[in-house]
């Protein structure tokens, strides 16, 4: 098994990755999937332009990664992998993020730069950003892909009566210019890194062929049920839809006019299964022939396949690929909350917590402790290490002296309370599936130990009120710190979810500091590279300081791949998505 690595790159230095993904609206769709199969499905005969003696693909996700009410991809209506997996495989942007995490043309001739002239700041902060298209580019059926058709994208994606998520480029990104089929000119409301691409976040193509005339007709409720978000999708992907039986597999042909080149393996089948052991039994069997990113399997399962494997000849390779940072967000709402109002107490909960402990039974040891939520090898992580920064190795010593500094002491029964007498009492929440439940359950043992009243929360995962009781829980909310470009957001006071955003945000905890958001705004508008790492690294070093959401480990989704398949391996977590480069996938 290949052990857990940070992985270099030259890209944008946040973690994660941006699923501002096309503009496909499946959660908006009538009709919901039958249960999906417990096992993994027998792949059926080819169709299409198959032959007997074609490349099949046998490619596993879980149940539930099933694109919603037959949307082959679904822009926000989940978080997280499967739109990324289903949409690099049917669909494609201007660029893509390569395993060093490097920003490379895919339907773009090249990558817009400051140098070139084809990203122009303007006096008054504005920007204008050129885009060409590589030639002879087609959609799915054979029809031409134009500037036209992201022009399009771009005015679905604004308009305030699609109701779809909208990626962060879309308040800023103004008129659109199509001068020729293969030239569009961006004009960007104001500065941000943005407008230089990224990745699967970049402005979506739509088909004007197929959808321009109902749009227009007005009747966007009608726009939103078009027979294209479901049962007549066509993208320019690697790969287009093929026969679809819900709740067991989605079958891919090979697109032979790709932009990067006809796929070396002619025909794949997604796979979902309900059960995650299953999965691994499909391996095991020789039914399956890789389990990709988006099936979100833990260490755990990736030990089992290597030990179903030992002594049959029939190794293949498991991956753990890193993506994120688990994280207790500290619940800042109640400002009286001994956490919200005292350095000292957030301080000594840090130190309370046993990081590597956790690592090696929760992730079997592939994962490293955290202490901040960049890469190690991030430039700024490198800038940040250089600078110096507070850390919080377990220190049960060093976390009673901050609790008593903060006037909180041991009683006679071991428990910390207050000059009043009064214990500290605070929930650790996440939602209740997977290994969320055991680590809420470690956290709040820890804290036990040092004195809190710490009780495990684990949230009903399919209530209808989930968003908000996990942004209002009573001390701390375990979850990722969120991948993308634009990682540093994830504190800032606009991303504070509330009633009137229907608990929408990413500042789960609600914190809320001026310093940092400023912080936040140096960080849109710096456009080069290195200054803008070293901006992430002044985020970081606050965070260190003022301890509003401790790191725990770094952690990542398991990847298999069977003996013979030649292909799958590391991403850059700006995109953690496995078939990003599928193409140039191979069996022997």
């Amino acid at each position: 098994m290949r052990l857990y690595r940070s992985i270099p790159r030259a890209g944008t230095g946040a973690l994660g990755v941006m699923v501002g993904i096309v503009m496909l609206l499946a959660a908006c769709a009538q009709g919901a999937p039958p249960p999906a199969s417990s096992g993994a499905a027998q792949p059926p005969q080819a169709s299409g332009n198959g032959s007997a003696t074609q490349k099949t693909l046998r490619i596993a996700l879980q149940g539930f990664e099933e694109p919603n009410a037959n949307g082959i991809i679904s822009y926000g209506s989940v978080g997280g992998f499967d739109p990324l997996e289903h949409f690099m495989l049917f669909h494609a942007s201007l660029t893509v993020y390569d395993q060093q995490g490097t920003l490379v043309p895919r339907l773009a001739q090249k990558v817009p730069n400051l140098q070139d002239g084809d990203w122009k700041v303007n006096a008054d902060g504005s920007m204008d950003v050129t885009w060409k298209l590589k030639p002879g580019l087609t959609w799915h059926d054979g029809t031409p892909l134009t500037t036209s058709d992201f022009a399009f994208g771009v005015q679905v994606t604004n308009d305030p009566d699609v109701p779809v998520s909208r990626p962060a480029w879309a308040r800023l990104v103004g008129e659109v210019q199509t001068p020729d089929p293969q030239t569009m000119v961006v004009h960007w409301k104001e500065s941000s890194f943005l407008g230089g691409g990224v990745g699967a976040g970049d402005i979506p193509a739509l088909p004007t062929h197929i959808l321009a005339d109902p749009y227009k007709a007005g009747d966007k409720q009608a726009f939103v049920n078009h027979p294209y978000w479901t049962t007549d999708f066509i993208g320019v992907g690697p790969y287009k839809e093929g026969r679809w039986q819900r709740g067991s597999f989605l079958e891919g042909l090979a697109f032979d006019n790709y932009a990067l080149g006809r796929p070396k393996i002619d025909r794949i089948l997604v796979t979902y299964v309900g059960d995650v052991n299953a999965i691994v039994a499909g391996v095991l069997s020789g039914d399956l022939d890789t389990v990709i990113m988006g099936a979100r399997l833990d260490a755990s399962q990736l030990v089992a396949v290597q030990d179903g494997w030992k002594g049959t000849g029939n190794a293949g390779t498991t991956l753990l690929v890193p993506f994120g940072v688990r994280t207790v967000w500290l619940q800042f709402r109640d400002a009286s909350a001994p956490w919200a109002r005292d350095l000292h107490v957030r301080q000594a909960l840090a130190h309370s917590i046993d990081r590597q402990g956790m690592s090696d039974a929760l992730q079997n040891g592939l994962t490293p402790p955290a202490d901040t939520f960049v890469p190690t090898a991030d430039l700024a992580f490198q800038q940040l290490d250089k600078r110096g920064f507070t850390k919080y190795p377990f220190d049960a010593s060093r976390a009673r002296q901050l609790f008593a500094e903060a006037g909180w002491n041991a009683g006679a029964d071991g428990m910390l309370h207050d000059a009043a007498g009064q214990p500290l009492t605070m929930a650790v929440a996440a939602t209740g599936q997977g290994s969320n439940i055991q680590e809420i359950e470690t956290v709040a043992n820890y804290w036990q130990r040092a004195g809190v009243q710490a009780s495990p929360d684990p949230l009903p995962p399919q209530a209808a009120n989930l968003d908000e009781r996990k942004n209002t829980v009573q001390g701390g909310f375990l979850w990722p710190w969120s991948p993308s470009t634009d990682a540093p957001q994830n504190l800032i006071t606009t991303q504070i979810p509330n009633e009137r955003t229907a608990w929408k945000g990413r500042n789960y905890g609600g914190y809320t500091n001026p310093a940092y958001d400023a912080i936040y705004e140096r960080f849109t508008t710096t456009l080069d590279f290195t200054q803008r790492q070293s901006v992430v690294a002044d985020a970081m070093t606050l965070l260190a300081d003022q301890v509003p959401v401790i790191p725990i480990y770094y952690y990542g989704n398991g990847v298999i791949v069977r003996k013979g398949l030649e292909g799958p391996g590391m991403i850059s977590p700006l995109q953690t998505s496995s078939t990003w480069n599928i193409e140039t996938w191979d069996i022997h």
